[in-house]
């Protein structure tokens, strides 16, 4: 459901997904920047996929493993549920 005009909560969904498109294209070759998000989001997944498939290593989302337990590179301003 959309709600017409601008509000907060819209302008909250739309800087979200300005920021994780960014975080998503960081090193992305130009051509993968033009597409809409769903689109670069799908033929992302089917390039991880592949690269799965043909036995290279994935690296996830989050800190490499080498981050691990070394509390330089952790924070605790998060935001907590209740």
């Amino acid at each position: 459901m959309e709600i017409e005009g601008t509000n907060e909560l819209q302008e909250a969904h739309e800087a979200l997904d300005q920021a994780v498109q960014a975080a998503y294209l960081f090193g992305s070759p130009q051509e993968k920047t033009n597409l809409n998000r769903l689109e670069f989001l799908l033929k992302l997944n089917k390039l991880v996929s592949a690269a799965e498939r043909s036995g290279h290593k994935v690296v996830g989302p989050g800190l490499p493993d080498f981050c691990k337990g070394q509390s330089k590179f952790y924070s605790d301003d998060c935001v907590e549920f209740q």
